[in-house]
């Protein structure tokens, strides 16, 4: 069961209170409107479940989960349980998105029905940076060969498979659960490219991955 064109973004949270606004910012003021934001706080002890409350007395698109620590895969199966969109996409609490980013997403999926997934670039940034222009861009579609040879890099392509790059169909993420490993990101993409015909690869840096050398988010950077 799902809301047509609505997008289902889920945000695991763990004491990212330095960082929270700066993510939630970026996701409510979206170009793309038609947004459920599933937020799921996994046992923060700093002021994170604070500013969650704040946001959503103000947005009534947020949904706030409470649950105990128990680590992003599980807050992101919560996530997944709750959302009713047409589409999914996750977001890390200390990074954020560029205002177009779910726009263009969705119009690739639109006009690629063959697809399941559209996916876009990232950067990695130690800081707040401008936001480039999103015009003028190209898509590239891979087909299930193609998604197979790029994650495995059969040609020696580079390649990272992330989950916060792409936006999903949600029809292929029946009875999908994330698993609770180092590598919870490889897991999850490749169970989804092998649920998936067609990928639609978007050459835009859409994601802003933090990495701050210096600190405790550091420790998310494998």
């Amino acid at each position: 069961m799902y809301k047509e064109n609505l997008i289902s973004v889920i945000v695991p949270v763990f004491n990212t209170e330095e960082y929270l606004n700066r993510c939630l910012d970026s996701i409510i003021n979206s170009t793309y409107k038609e947004l459920e934001i599933i937020c799921v706080d996994d046992g923060s002890k700093d002021c994170s479940p604070e500013i969650l409350e704040q946001y959503a007395s103000i947005d009534n698109r947020i949904t706030i989960i409470h649950q105990d620590n128990q680590g992003v895969s599980v807050a992101r199966n919560k996530g997944l349980e709750s959302a009713v969109g047409e589409y999914v996409c996750f977001i890390d609490s200390d990074d954020w998105i560029h205002p177009d980013m779910y726009a263009i997403l969705h119009k690739t999926l639109v006009k690629n029905k063959d697809c399941q997934i559209a996916e876009c670039k990232y950067q990695i940034v130690s800081k707040t940076v401008q936001n480039v222009m999103s015009d003028g861009y190209s898509v590239t579609k891979w087909n299930k060969k193609t998604m197979m040879d790029n994650f495995f890099r059969v040609n020696g392509e580079y390649y990272n498979p992330v989950v916060w790059t792409k936006l999903i169909k949600k029809s292929i993420l029946n009875k999908f659960y994330f698993v609770d490993t180092v590598n919870e990101d490889w897991e999850a993409t490749y169970e989804w490219y092998k649920r998936s015909s067609c990928v639609a690869f978007v050459d835009l840096q859409l994601y802003y991955y933090f990495f701050n050398g210096n600190g405790i988010v550091n420790s998310k950077f494998k």
